[in-house]
């Protein structure tokens, strides 16, 4: 599975504002100069994952990170917050592994 940040990403990202760095919610920019920030240093990148069904892993990288891997079914007490990252781990390994998403309960 491979992606591609975009503008429409980034602008979306800007109005909802997790950051705090808009006017509108205490920042110094506007929506349209968080967009133009964050195309210089995110614009174009590449998002790619990659999943063994079988053995029930994912591996996912966001352009030249590190990347992030993870096995199923998840221990009990694994963080699944949008903080850890696995949310959208867990939603690629449904996507490209069905079978064995339904067989652990992911779906």
């Amino acid at each position: 599975m491979t992606g591609m940040v975009t503008k429409a990403d980034l602008q979306e990202y800007c109005e909802r504002d997790p950051g705090g760095e808009t006017k509108q919610n205490g920042g110094k920019l506007t929506v349209a100069q968080c967009v133009a920030k964050y195309q210089k240093e995110e614009g174009r990148t590449v998002l790619t994952s990659k999943a063994n069904c079988r053995t029930g892993t994912i591996e996912f990288r966001y352009g030249n990170n590190a990347p992030q891997r993870a096995r199923f079914p998840l221990k009990d007490d694994e963080d699944t917050s949008c903080a850890s990252g696995k949310p959208p781990l867990i939603a690629q390994f449904v996507i490209m592994c069905p079978t064995a998403a339904r067989r652990m309960k992911l779906d």
